[in-house]
C-alpha cells in the first residue's frame, strides 16, 4: 500500500502543472458544446470577431468582421474540430478546455489561434 501511495505521489508531484490546467475535448463533447449553437469568439492572430451558429447538419452560418458567410464543419474521430472554406483546405484543431472555464484552440506549434467567448442555445442571431 506504502509502495502504491509513493508511485502516485511521485507521479502527482512530477506532472507539469500545465498536465491539469488544460483538457483537449472528445468528438462526444466537441458535438454537445458546438451543435445547434450560437457561438461568439475571436481569431486570436487576425483579430477577426466571429459570430456563428453551427447547425446540427454540419453547416456553419457566420458573421466574420460583420462580413456573412457559411461553409461546412464537423468532428473528426479524434476529437479535431474542423472547418472548410471555399476553395480552402479543410482547417482541423482540437478544442481544449482550460481550467478556468473557457474554451480555445490552438495550432501545432502551441500558438493560440481561437478564443471562445460564449456559447448560446439556438441561432440567437438568426444567422
Amino acid at each position: 500500500m506504502k509502495t502504491i501511495f509513493w508511485v502516485l505521489s511521485t507521479v502527482v508531484l512530477t506532472t507539469p502543472i500545465s498536465a491539469f490546467a488544460e483538457q483537449q475535448l472528445s468528438k462526444k463533447e466537441i458535438m454537445a458544446l458546438f451543435s445547434g449553437k450560437t457561438v461568439h469568439y475571436t481569431v486570436t492572430k487576425q483579430g477577426i470577431n466571429v459570430v456563428a451558429y453551427f447547425d446540427p447538419y454540419g453547416e456553419a452560418r457566420e458573421l466574420r468582421d460583420g462580413k456573412p458567410d457559411n461553409h461546412p464543419w464537423w468532428v473528426e474521430d479524434d476529437g479535431k474540430h474542423c472547418i472548410q472554406f471555399k476553395g480552402k483546405k479543410k482547417n482541423c484543431k482540437y478544442v481544449t478546455k482550460r481550467a478556468d472555464g473557457s474554451y480555445v484552440k490552438y495550432n501545432r506549434k502551441g500558438e493560440l489561434r481561437v478564443e471562445y467567448k460564449s456559447f448560446e442555445e439556438g441561432n440567437t442571431n438568426n444567422l
